[in-house]
């Protein structure tokens, strides 16, 4: 199998390529500059490079019909879901255009399979267990332009005979996670003995470790059949609290955290379940790391690196 793959160099797109090369396969990747490769360095003469990004993804025409993809990973995206981009206009004018032209290059070039990477941001506010037949209510512009692209590529790659099928994935984790992100963040603090100032951390959020959403990934990818949007998230909510105490424990239980210390953000997500029950009975999926193990596992990756 020929896999392309966009985001390549990020949290999910690195793991995926690690795991789809030990596996034998031909993988390209589409990346601005090499040289700031840094999680996928030592890959680099593995793969196919195809130099370019998102935004003039028409440049890289004639590299992808030389590559011949069987199944495109579109995991790329300028402005991805942190706080201080999610209503910045960039999410519209640097992702939506060449995603979707990104559908239709690598239909010319031969592909059967796009997947896309979307988010449960898309959903919008609510309450309750997410599932895919709820109604889809983004509240900022990256939830809204996630929706638009999952639902502009899957009209797209029926016209032009690609199979089709969009994640809406919830918080993932594990090793080499961005920085800015929670789990690493009071990972790195807690390492460095800094005091941790948090909200009460009563949010209700599902966390889903790295392998299980790379396994996902993969499975579809490899089920040609298997198409349309699914829900990826663990199925099984903790407390915020909860979880920044587990990772307290395991770096040093005396170690003080105060919780409660800064307030909830205006509009502040409380509660974040994702019912992942299409994707079960559509391939037999179901996650097999759980939490305590995930943690454990990036704590101690987290901890080696500062030792080394």
């Amino acid at each position: 199998m020929r896999y392309f793959i966009t985001g390549a160099t990020g949290f999910v797109g690195s793991h995926l390529t690690h795991k789809l090369l030990a596996s034998g396969a031909q993988v390209a990747i589409l990346v601005r500059n090499p040289e700031g490769a840094r999680r996928i360095r030592d890959l680099l003469d593995r793969v196919t490079v195809i130099r370019g990004e998102l935004s003039s993804i028409r440049a890289c025409a004639d590299a992808l019909k030389s590559f011949r993809p069987d199944v495109v990973f579109h995991l790329g995206w300028s402005g991805a879901n942190s706080y201080q981009h999610q209503q910045n206009i960039d999410q519209v004018y640097l992702n939506v255009d060449g995603s979707l032209k990104l559908v239709r290059l690598t239909a010319e070039a031969g592909c059967k399979k796009f997947i896309g990477m979307g988010s449960v941001i898309e959903y919008g506010r609510f309450d309750r267990e997410l599932h895919e037949d709820l109604p889809v209510k983004p509240d900022n512009l990256y939830g809204a332009s996630k929706f638009g692209v999952g639902l502009l590529s899957e009209f797209l790659c029926k016209s032009l005979g690609m199979t089709f099928a969009w994640f809406r994935l919830s918080w993932g984790y594990g090793p080499d996670d961005d920085a800015a992100r929670m789990i690493p963040y009071v990972i790195q603090s807690l390492l460095q003995r800094k005091k941790l100032s948090l909200t009460p951390g009563k949010q209700l959020w599902d966390y889903l470790y790295i392998d299980d959403i790379v396994d996902a990934l993969r499975l579809v990818a490899n089920l040609q059949r298997v198409g349309g949007t699914f829900n990826l998230g663990c199925g099984e909510p903790r407390r915020i609290r909860e979880i920044v105490e587990f990772v307290r424990d395991q770096i040093d239980p005396s170690l003080q955290i105060g919780f409660g210390d800064i307030p909830y953000r205006e509009g502040q997500a409380m509660s974040l379940q994702v019912n992942n029950r299409r994707l079960r009975d559509a391939t037999g999926w179901s996650p097999k790391v759980p939490l305590e193990v995930g943690l454990r596992k990036t704590v101690q990756w987290y901890a080696a690196r500062r030792k080394a």
